[in-house]
């Protein structure tokens, strides 16, 4: 069970990288910051993009954890650029594979 959680919650994790790659094309293209789309809203009942990409990694990590008998790992969720959500993906992901665990 936990294999196929982990690495289903892990591939949507990707995914979600890819959408960013797309936002940024989209404002290089359009010659504007990317980092004003991770401040804003999907739908107005929504938080922030950035809550919502720190939330995807803090599902995988906290049911990972819950799936294995672990303690959660606390991160700050301090991200406020592209960059900086994209090094929180990869740590995500690398803790996983860090613990032993498949992903």
């Amino acid at each position: 069970m936990y294999y196929q959680v982990i690495s289903q919650c892990t591939q949507s994790l990707k995914n979600l990288e890819v959408f960013l790659d797309k936002a940024e094309q989209y404002a290089v293209a359009k010659k504007f910051d990317v980092n004003v789309l991770m401040t804003t809203r999907l739908a107005l009942d929504m938080q922030p993009l950035i809550y919502q990409v720190q939330s995807a990694c803090d599902y995988l990590k906290a049911g990972a954890a819950r799936l294995s008998g672990q303690t959660i790992p606390k991160h700050e969720d301090n991200e406020k650029t592209i960059g900086e959500v994209r090094a929180a993906f990869r740590k995500t992901v690398a803790s996983q594979k860090r613990e032993g665990r498949r992903v």
